[in-house]
């Protein structure tokens, strides 16, 4: 995986920190045309490889305990199976690889302001991925208005979560549903725009990658995702620090205060 340059951009608010983050992607494409010098998919190539030998040699040790109870054939049988289904494997983690490098190549880069999140995930001692809701858009005049998309993420808190059945409007009732049951039940559902009176603005389920964010757990409302523009069922990311994140950038992504 290629290494990004250091981040020497200048910042007066959050919209110059998502300008460098959109730069930064592209620099990155660049430099990595692979993955774009994000984290690489998991088990593919030399990890794949190192799976293969590692359940081939626990084959070879069973196959060899059954040559005594049993006779060579039974040992040959399961030895072919064994490769056979390695091979599964292997293609099915490459196959999934590849969906993801081309998910993340088609990916843009959006503001999502935290709307809530899995408590550990402020923990600073939490290692564990865990999902968060975020308020996302799409609409050039909100994207350039990070902290109108950070008012309408603590609208929904206090009007839509633990809202009594039949009191908050009928198109945001779903919504509603899953900020009190604290479930996600899809990857994205669209913000009407007669409740947040803006345009191709969502509501999206982010499994938060702890070791995304600048210090390991969510310290601030304001992060940039990679978000896929039409495939809703693909989990937005979080978009990794070093493509946006210095210790000065921290008074521009609203750090949250602690309750």
């Amino acid at each position: 995986m290629a290494t990004l340059p250091p981040l020497t951009d200048d910042f007066d608010d959050f919209v110059d920190v998502l300008n460098a983050a959109h730069r930064r992607r592209e620099e990155a494409r660049e430099l990595d045309p692979d993955d774009a010098c994000l984290e690489p998919p998991f088990m593919e190539f030399g990890d794949t490889w190192v799976f293969f030998v590692m359940l081939a040699s626990v084959v070879l040790g069973i196959a060899a305990l059954v040559v005594v109870f049993f006779d060579c054939t039974t040992s040959i049988g399961l030895l072919v199976a064994a490769v056979v289904a390695a091979l599964v494997v292997r293609s099915r983690f490459q196959k999934n690889a590849r969906a993801l490098r081309t998910a993340r190549r088609e990916s843009v880069v959006l503001p999502g302001a935290m709307v809530q999140a899995n408590g550990r995930l402020f923990d600073t001692d939490n290692e564990e991925n865990l999902p968060a809701f975020y308020v996302v858009t799409f609409d050039d005049e909100l994207e350039s208005d990070p902290d109108e998309l950070a008012e309408i993420a603590r609208r929904m808190g206090a009007e839509l979560k633990d809202a009594p059945p039949g009191s908050v409007p009928a198109e945001v009732q779903d919504i509603a549903e899953a900020l009190t049951d604290e479930v996600p039940r899809w990857k994205r559902r669209p913000l009407p725009e007669s409740w947040c009176g803006h345009p191709d603005t969502w509501v999206v389920d982010v499994l938060v990658e702890v070791a995304a964010l600048p210090r390991k757990h969510i310290d601030r409302c304001l992060l940039p995702l990679l978000v896929h523009p039409t495939d809703l069922e693909r989990s937005p990311e979080v978009l990794p620090a070093k493509f946006w994140w210095r210790e000065d950038v921290d008074d521009l992504t609203e750090m949250l205060a602690e309750e």
